[in-house]
Formats: C-alpha cells, sequence, structure tokens
C-alpha cells in the first residue's frame, strides 16, 4: 500500500465537511478506486462534531474506505 502524492485541501475556516470541495474531492477519487482511504492530519481537521464525524465514518465503512491520520510526530515536523 502507498501513499498518492495527490493532496485535497479545504484552507481557512472549513464549512460543514458535506460541504468542502477538498474533503468531496477526496472523497470521489477514493471512491472510484484509485484509493482505498484517506489519510487526514487530525481528528478536529475533519470535524469536531460528533454526530457529523459517525455519520461520515458509517458512509465511508458502506463504500468500504477507511480513514486514518497522521501521527503527532509527523504533523508536529511539517
Amino acid at each position: 500500500m502507498g501513499l498518492t502524492p495527490l493532496t485535497f485541501a479545504d484552507t481557512g475556516q472549513p464549512p460543514p465537511i458535506a460541504q468542502r470541495s477538498g474533503w468531496r474531492a477526496a472523497r470521489q477519487y477514493a471512491e472510484q478506486g484509485f484509493a482505498h482511504g484517506i489519510v487526514a492530519i487530525a481528528w478536529p481537521a475533519i470535524t469536531t462534531d460528533r454526530q457529523e464525524y459517525a455519520a461520515l465514518l458509517e458512509d465511508l465503512f458502506a463504500h468500504r474506505l477507511f480513514l486514518t491520520y497522521l501521527p503527532t510526530e509527523i504533523c508536529s515536523a511539517v
């Protein structure tokens, strides 16, 4: 397994997850079979709303996609 060189980002104060173009692009990329999941920098970068997060995980699971996060040490070095 490897990581794609592509990045998808939503800069600034992001709107709810469903309205983010970066998230939608990453999700579509994975759904099309180019990736098996999404790597994010941290849980708060996705959403801090627990219900929204649970729904997002259920949706990813339904499409057999995973969500994981970079280790804190890597994020601190960037």
